[in-house]
């Protein structure tokens, strides 16, 4: 494997209600199953819960996002999303 140095932007989804705190993928992973997917998020600061599109931090390179890999694992369905994925 050949590693290189980039510069990328991590992008937070800043929580609208507290204006204190950002969002992260909720503990219990919960997804509503619509097209594009939504994961469930709660607030940093006041636990407030959403559902988004992305999960976020999302991290941003040549104006592409990516979601985290990290992130992504939990989904087990046959039609799981992939990294590889070109659907």
């Amino acid at each position: 494997m050949i590693e290189k140095q980039i510069q990328a932007t991590l992008k937070e989804m800043e929580c609208s209600a507290c204006e204190k705190g950002v969002f992260r993928l909720a503990l219990d992973l919960a997804v509503e199953d619509t097209n594009p997917k939504q994961w469930l998020h709660a607030c940093s600061h006041c636990k407030r819960e959403v559902y988004l599109t992305k999960v976020y931090p999302i991290i941003e390179y040549k104006d592409r996002d990516f979601m985290l890999a990290d992130s992504l694992r939990f989904e087990r369905s046959s039609d799981s999303i992939s990294l590889h994925n070109n659907k």
